[in-house]
């Protein structure tokens, strides 16, 4: 066992990676040395997966015991992975809904006094807003609490059905941010060590994954911590919602309203990566979170059709997709990008009626600008448009990859086959009235073959 001690990380993590859990814990309880070489390795990631329909583990109500008891192992967690699951049960489900329930009527696994004593080390015995959360949503308490310790925490990931109406964790997130904001000086003591947030939403899995769109307010007060480096964000609404009969309403996220923090965005200087899927942020808005990106290097772009509101609907059940405000939105990065992924989703309205969306409103010339980009992926149809094409002259001349995508969720009046569209882009390279770009990589991703 004092061998074990000895070994390199990388092999003490790989002997470790073999064992089970209870295993692994009768081990570390042999021996003083073989218990504080595996501590570490045992806590820097900790993963817990809820079974929706099913009684939630107890094993976030011990975590948290744990790290009041032992001071020092908070600080060795490094990664968070809170997910969920749908049980065997064939029946479909709805989540977020069922993620509530789960939340709504978990019991409380750690005795009332452990929380007070949670609540008093973090300086929120008097917080009212926390002790209403408690009462009404344990779980969501719990994991507040959690983040809280964690000042060590480099990457979370978390389903979009555990944050859904999630006051508790908004609010630890808001205390997070408004630290920083207040403590200029001493702004790196605590809670600054966040680099990466997956928030994830497995809307293949679930029954209606139109309800799980989270609120904008999640996404916002996570680009309010200094350090963060790199997002993921599934599902993520924009500031809008809708009436009964379908008419757009502008709204403020009312968990948004409790941070009193500006509502706009500071620099966010170290964020390199943006990735944005399935989202409903339409091309303006989202041009507003990249012109405080200055460091912006991967941006993804999913976008969700859903609903209708007077920015993306023309006439007919089609979205309409604005070139000009993505043009904007791609110029305020136009120095520092070097992968651009843009797609698009279909949605059912009421009807059940394919919504599918279309490009319109000028070009986007500003991908000439990007002069660092070295990988683009986008909609074939957008390159060849047959009312205003892109054409490939209008790409930077150093990228390297290049993929086209058929994107049949698009609908800009094509139907192309992959015959014509190679065709096409033959002809435009013998135009020679342009200057291509020489790419190492080409891909034509079409579904469709030619009879």
């Amino acid at each position: 066992m004092t061998s074990f001690a000895k070994l390199p990380t990388e092999l003490k993590e790989q002997i470790i990676a073999t064992l089970h859990p209870t295993d692994l814990g009768h081990l570390s309880c042999t021996c003083k040395i073989l218990y504080s070489a595996v501590l570490p390795l045992i806590y820097r990631s900790i993963a817990f997966t809820y079974t929706l329909d099913e009684p939630p583990s107890p094993a976030t109500g011990k975590l948290l015991r744990s790290l009041l008891e032992n001071g020092s192992l908070a600080p060795m967690i490094q990664q968070l992975h809170v997910r969920t699951r749908k049980s065997d049960s064939d029946a479909p489900s709805s989540y977020p809904y069922e993620a509530l329930r789960l939340r709504q009527n978990c019991e409380a696994p750690v005795m009332s006094k452990l929380i007070d004593k949670a609540f008093k080390k973090l300086g929120l015995e008097d917080e009212e807003r926390w002790r209403a959360q408690m009462a009404h949503r344990p779980l969501d308490t719990i994991l507040a609490l959690i983040l809280l310790h964690c000042t060590n925490l480099k990457w979370l990931q978390i389903d979009s059905g555990l944050l859904s109406q999630n006051k508790a964790v908004f609010l630890a997130l808001q205390r997070m941010a408004l630290y920083q904001r207040s403590n200029p000086d001493n702004s790196m003591a605590q809670w600054t060590s966040l680099r990466r947030v997956d928030v994830l939403a497995p809307r293949e899995e679930w029954y209606h994954p139109s309800e799980s769109h989270l609120d904008m307010g999640f996404y916002l007060v996570f680009l309010h911590l200094e350090t963060i480096e790199e997002v993921l964000f599934s599902n993520l609404a924009p500031n809008v919602t809708f009436d009964q009969s379908q008419k757009p309403t502008r709204y403020i996220a009312q968990s948004w309203e409790e941070m009193p923090v500006a509502m706009e965005l500071p620099m966010v200087y170290l964020l390199t990566t943006l990735r944005l899927l399935s989202t409903l942020m339409e091309p303006g808005q989202l041009g507003n979170i990249l012109s405080r990106t200055p460091s912006l290097e991967h941006l993804e772009y999913d976008y969700h059709v859903f609903g209708s509101t007077s920015h993306r609907i023309g006439s007919g059940p089609n979205g309409c997709y604005k070139c000009s405000d993505m043009d904007a939105a791609l110029y305020c990065i136009s120095g520092t990008l070097k992968t651009l992924i843009l797609s698009g989703k279909l949605f059912f309205n009421n009807e059940g009626e394919v919504i599918r969306y279309k490009w319109i409103d000028g070009s986007m010339s500003s991908l000439r600008s990007l002069s660092r980009l070295r990988k683009l992926v986008l909609p074939f149809p957008l390159v060849y448009n047959k009312d205003e094409s892109l054409r490939l002259g209008l790409f930077p001349t150093g990228l390297e990859n290049l993929v086209l995508t058929d994107d049949y969720y698009l609908d800009a009046g094509l139907d192309w086959k992959v015959g014509e569209g190679l065709k096409l882009i033959e002809e435009d390279f013998k135009a020679g009235n342009h200057n291509p770009p020489r790419l190492k990589q080409f891909r034509l991703r079409m579904a469709e073959t030619d009879d």
